[in-house]
C-alpha cells in the first residue's frame, strides 16, 4: 500500500472518566470512524434480563428494570465472555456468557434508599471471570465523596417506605452499543479539527531584530523561545506537541507588522 497513511495518536489527558487525545496524519473520516466504533461497537457487560419476584415499591417494574440496565458494570474481561446468542455451552445463559445478580431488600424503618450497592453477584463464587463483573459505584470524578456525604453509597435505584420490598434476579450479558445504549462504553465522544497557526521562523529570524524577537516571545504565551546558542526563534516543546497554541493577540500583532 504505497499511499497508506500512518496516523499518530498523542494522549493529552487521561483520567478515570475521560480521555483527551490528538490524532494526526490522517483524515477526519478516520477520526469519525473511531468515534462511531467507540459508541456502537465496543462490547461491554450490562444487565439485560430481570426476573422480578417482589416489587411493592412505588416504582413500576419497567422503570426499575430500565434503571438496573443503565448501571455500569466493570468490563475489563469482557472479551473472555461469549455472546449469549452464539454461546456453544448453553441455549439460554450460563457462566460463559452471563453473570447473575440478586437484589433483595425490605424497608423495616420509616424509609430507605436502594442503591447499586445492594446488588449481589451470585456467580462470583462459581467463576473468577464472573467475579470480575461488578457494579461501578461512584458519584463523579470531581466529588467522589458526594454520595457518602448524603448517606448514600452507590447509584440510587429506588426509595422504599416502611414495609415495602424489592426482590429480583438480574442477568448481565455481553453486548454492544448498536443493540442498546446501555452497552455503550462512553457517555459521549466527539472530535474537532484543530487548526494550527504557525509562523515562518526562518523569515522572522531574518527580518526581526533581537528586541523584536524578545517582544514576540513575551507575547507568545510560552509557545516561542530563543535558542541561547544560535539566538534564533524556536518553538517550545509544548507547542510542537499540540498542548498549547499561539494566542490570538500574538497572531494579530505579527499580521499587523
Amino acid at each position: 500500500m504505497p499511499f497508506a497513511k500512518t496516523p499518530t495518536i498523542h494522549i493529552n489527558r487521561q483520567t478515570f472518566n475521560e480521555m483527551d487525545f490528538i490524532i494526526t496524519d490522517t483524515d477526519t473520516s478516520v477520526a469519525n470512524a473511531i468515534r462511531r466504533v467507540a459508541i456502537a461497537q465496543v462490547p461491554t457487560m450490562a444487565i439485560d434480563l430481570i426476573h422480578m419476584q417482589v416489587n411493592t415499591s412505588s416504582l413500576h417494574d419497567e422503570l426499575l428494570a430500565h434503571r438496573l440496565g443503565l448501571i455500569p458494570l466493570t468490563s475489563h474481561r469482557v472479551d473472555e465472555f461469549e455472546y449469549t446468542r452464539d454461546c456453544p455451552y448453553c441455549s439460554d445463559h450460563c457462566l460463559h456468557c452471563s453473570v447473575t445478580f440478586e437484589l433483595d431488600v425490605q424497608c423495616t424503618e420509616e424509609a430507605m434508599t436502594v442503591t447499586s450497592q445492594d446488588l449481589v453477584n451470585k456467580s462470583a463464587h462459581e467463576s473468577q471471570l464472573a467475579a470480575s463483573v461488578q457494579p461501578v459505584h461512584f458519584s463523579g470524578e470531581y466529588n467522589p465523596t458526594l454520595s457518602e456525604e448524603n448517606g448514600l453509597n452507590g447509584i440510587v435505584l429506588a426509595k422504599l417506605a416502611k414495609g415495602q420490598r424489592i426482590q429480583l434476579t438480574a442477568i448481565a450479558k455481553k453486548g454492544v452499543g448498536k443493540e442498546h445504549a446501555k452497552w455503550s462504553p462512553v457517555c459521549t465522544i466527539s472530535y474537532q479539527t484543530d487548526p494550527s497557526v504557525q509562523f515562518n521562523l526562518n523569515k522572522l529570524n531574518t527580518l526581526l531584530s533581537e528586541e523584536a524577537k524578545r517582544a514576540l516571545v513575551k507575547s507568545s504565551d510560552e509557545c516561542l523561545a530563543i535558542d541561547p546558542k544560535s539566538n534564533q526563534l524556536i518553538y517550545e516543546t509544548a507547542f510542537t506537541l499540540g498542548r498549547i497554541s499561539l494566542p490570538l493577540d500574538c497572531v494579530k500583532k505579527m499580521t499587523l507588522t
